[in-house]
């Protein structure tokens, strides 16, 4: 009801209100056992919660960027979602045993916070509970949380190194990602579920490739043959990395596996992998050639955008849809071929692609989406099959020197008139 309210001082609760009650003008329900809102305008720096409270609710304290310390007392038990979000001048806080759960974003944006000890008994660590704590070097996760949501840590940019306990059971999707200092991820050897191997993390059986922290100064890594699948994020901001080898076995590259590798110029994919997912190449920038297998059916969308160093490329057999964005800013790119199987090419598929000047768009074709390939600034002729019968707004816009070729009495003659 009151987050964002940049210049509230004081919240006041008239004395015979029955649900809320205020002190020092901080809003509390009546028994003040839940601390519901702290202005966030209040100037002091540091602050102790009163030992009625058993929990601190939702954005309790959202955006309080004065306030630099918080004594939590034992009595608190949860700590709600947003809780102590945005606080960027918190340095300190401890949190006493008797809180279970820390909710989803309690601590996002604390800039400032160095330093956190989470309390025996805690079992959760919810979604972006501790993202973008830039200045967070060191956590120590108990053994009683069995649960890491979703970002929970990601863009912690000052972390180096962190221990997974034996009794997690999930870590969810991008829980490391953006967490550029980070050298190593250890995993305690009873835990059943999670594996580490020279930091890096695995799943129990080392099928599964979850997370290579960015800060690893290898330039080259090949992947273990008992991997079948790489996480999404697995690979995400690992700039040092120039050559990754993929063993045969796996099927499937996740979202955002590679995302910003940006020193990658060399990678194989063998020909069990039948997926590329969304963001997979994603600005690998030193990325100058690569050969998609026969075998992938499916590119999600952005998949090889903005490989500023990518020349040319081959849509294989088995792909029928050239996705979003998929090469949307390769600004190298000066020849690709599109196979036959392929049906529709997406928004913005390969727009500003500055140097491919031709393009033969095949049989089998139906849809050009919309700015298709609008600002590839050197296209100077494509071809667009009697297949097609739909072609997105400003599908070529700022192609200033095409000329169109078709068969007569087409869409794409129609098209090209207009």
């Amino acid at each position: 009801a009151f987050s964002g309210c940049s210049s509230l001082e004081n919240i006041f609760v008239e004395k015979d209100n029955l649900q809320y009650s205020s002190k020092d003008g901080i809003l509390f329900d009546k028994d003040k056992t839940k601390i519901i809102k702290y202005p966030e305008k209040k100037s002091q720096t540091e602050y102790i919660i009163p030992n009625s409270v058993t929990s601190i609710g939702a954005w309790a304290f959202y955006g309080c960027s004065s306030l630099s310390s918080i004594e939590i007392p034992s009595s608190v038990t949860s700590i709600g979602e947003d809780a102590f979000s945005s606080c960027s001048s918190l340095s300190s806080i401890e949190i006493q045993e008797g809180v279970t759960s820390i909710d989803d974003s309690a601590f996002y944006g604390c800039s400032s916070l160095s330093s956190i000890e989470i309390p025996e008994g805690v079992t959760r660590i919810g979604d972006s509970a501790f993202s973008r704590c830039s200045s967070l070097s060191s956590i120590e996760i108990p053994s009683s949380v069995t649960s890491i949501g979703e970002y929970a840590f990601s863009s912690c940019s000052s972390l180096s190194s962190i221990e997974i306990p034996e009794g997690v059971t999930s870590i969810d999707d991008y829980a490391f990602s953006g967490c550029s200092s980070l050298e190593n991820i250890f995993v305690e050897k009873d835990n059943l579920k999670f594996s580490s191997k020279d930091g890096i993390l695995f799943d129990k059986d080392k099928t599964e490739i979850i997370k290579y922290p960015e800060k690893k100064s290898q330039t080259e890594y090949i992947i273990p043959n008992s991997v079948t699948s790489i996480g999404n994020y697995a690979f995400d901001g690992c700039s040092s990395l120039s050559s990754i080898e993929i063993p045969d076995g796996v099927t499937s590259i996740g979202e955002n596996t590679f995302h910003s590798c940006s020193s990658l110029s060399s990678i194989e994919i063998p020909n069990s992998v039948t997926s590329i997912g969304n963001y997979a190449f994603y600005r690998c920038s030193s990325l100058s050639s690569i050969e998609i297998p026969s075998s992938v059916t499916n590119i999600g969308g952005y998949a090889f955008s903005e490989c500023s160093s990518l020349s040319s490329i081959e849509i294989p057999e088995g792909v029928t849809s050239i996705d979003y964005r998929t090469f949307y800013g390769c600004s190298r790119l000066s020849s690709i071929e599109i196979s036959k199987s392929v049906t529709s090419i997406g928004d913005y598929a390969f727009s500003w692609c500055g140097r491919l000047s031709s393009i033969e768009i095949t049989e089998g074709v139906t849809s050009i989406g919309n700015y298709a390939f609008s600002v590839c600034s050197s296209l100077s002729s494509v071809v667009i099959p009697n297949s097609v019968i739909s072609i997105g707004e400003s599908a070529f816009d700022r192609c200033n020197n095409l000329t169109i070729k078709c068969k007569s009495n087409t869409v794409a003659e129609e098209y090209a008139k207009e």
